[in-house]
Parts: C-alpha cells; sequence; structure tokens
C-alpha cells in the first residue's frame, strides 16, 4: 500500500501520513497517528479536503495532470518543504542544474585530460565542459530566482535532449532512460516560473 509522510513544521512538527490503494482510492489521511478522514477517490483528492486542527486549517488536495503531486497547505499557505511549496520547489531546480551541470563538467574535463575515446565519440569535451559550468552558473541564478536564468536553463536542456537523440541516431543507441528523465526534470523547471512569481507576490505584500 502506498505511503506519503510529511512532517507539518507549521503545525509544531506533527507528522501528516497518507495511504491509499491503487490510483488514490480509499486515501487515509492521518496526522499523528490520529485519522482526519478518508477520501474515496482521485477526483476527490482533487477537490481537495480540509480538516480544523487546534484552529488551524490543514488543506490536502492533488494538484497537476502529468505529474500529480500533493499539495499541503496550512492556514491557506504552502507548509515548508512538500511539494508546491515555492522555496522548496526553487531549491530543487537549483540542486538538480547543480548535478546536470556539475556531472557533465566533470566527466567533459575527464574526457579531454584522460583523453578517453569513448567519452569523446558520445560528445563530451570542452565544449560540454563549458556548458556544464554555465549550468551551475545558472543553477545560482535560479537560486536568486531569476526568470531569465531559468529559461536558459530550461533551454539548454532543451538543446541537450535534441542532442542525444542525434547521438543516439549516430551510434544507434536507445536514448529513452534519459529522455524520460530529462523530459521529468523539464516538466518539474517549468514550474519554477509560477514559483517564482509566488515568492514575488509574497515579498512585495512583506514589502507593502
Amino acid at each position: 500500500m502506498p505511503t506519503k509522510k510529511y512532517t507539518i513544521k507549521e503545525l509544531g512538527e506533527k507528522e501528516l501520513t497518507l495511504t491509499w490503494r491503487g490510483k488514490w482510492k480509499d486515501v487515509n489521511i492521518s496526522l499523528d497517528g490520529q485519522e482526519l478522514g478518508v477520501v474515496a477517490d482521485h477526483k476527490a483528492m482533487q477537490e481537495g479536503n480540509v480538516y480544523t486542527i487546534n484552529g488551524d486549517t490543514l488543506s490536502v488536495c492533488l494538484r497537476g495532470k502529468v505529474l500529480p503531486e500533493l499539495e499541503i497547505k496550512v492556514n491557506g499557505k504552502q507548509a515548508q518543504k512538500t511539494a508546491w511549496d515555492p522555496v522548496f520547489q526553487i531549491d530543487i531546480i537549483s540542486k538538480i542544474a547543480f548535478i546536470m551541470g556539475g556531472l557533465t563538467a566533470v566527466v567533459s574535463l575527464m574526457a579531454e585530460i584522460a583523453e578517453i575515446s569513448f567519452l569523446r565519440s558520445v560528445g563530451f569535451g570542452w565544449i560540454t565542459f563549458f556548458t556544464g559550468v554555465i549550468t551551475v552558473l545558472l543553477g545560482f541564478g535560479v537560486k536568486q530566482r531569476s526568470k531569465i536564468a531559468l529559461g536558459i536553463l530550461i533551454g539548454l536542456l532543451v538543446v541537450d535532449l535534441a542532442a542525444m537523440f542525434i547521438v543516439a541516431v549516430q551510434t544507434n543507441g536507445n536514448p529513452a532512460v534519459g529522455v524520460v528523465v530529462k523530459l521529468i526534470f523539464l516538466m518539474y523547471m517549468g514550474r519554477g516560473f509560477s514559483a517564482i512569481n509566488e515568492l514575488s507576490s509574497t515579498q512585495e505584500v512583506l514589502d507593502g
């Protein structure tokens, strides 16, 4: 039976647990072991469910069509370090950029310095080294909530996907796994724009 657990800091570090069967059927929602309710199915989860906890409101719903994830709010605000928390989203996107860029730069440097013919034959070299470095720098830009950096990062990933297909055709390879992973990265990065907008709006309210 699938299970997801979240530590809700806004409710005093209480543990929110969801268990279900199949495609979001008979979803049991509990907080610190105390059952809050049972949601019938996927449609009911998308509609959302609100519970009152000692004067605070906790809402739980399933959001997103392609990659649906749980949206958890406390008193109308995204719970920290949950899927739709904008701060958490920006942090994840920047980490993806750091890992992708860092690995690309390291492997490319190895290919050139150690003169590894196989790595060179699949496209690693000085160009990919600098691309990796740029990707890492863009990750820092995203962390500073730059839409420009995010847009360029997505553009680089699209170009990388195209290059992957070209190499696959030339080498008769199968890029399926890499393509799926990078498509997931792309869809997740696309959420970054709304996350930056949400954080900017929140900052404007605080400043005002």
